[in-house]
């Protein structure tokens, strides 16, 4: 059972890491890098 929430437990982390990429992304298409830039930094906090 160790194992098995270890391992949703790193599967969730990839998903959130996977997220945030994306959305910088996003923002970098759309040509808001400052705005996402400033919400990088207050989720960093």
């Amino acid at each position: 059972m160790a194992g098995l929430s270890r391992a949703l437990n790193s599967l969730a982390l990839l998903v959130v890491c996977a997220v945030l990429l994306f959305v910088l992304y996003w923002e970098i298409m759309r040509g808001e890098l400052p705005g996402a830039l400033g919400l990088l930094q207050r989720a960093a906090l």
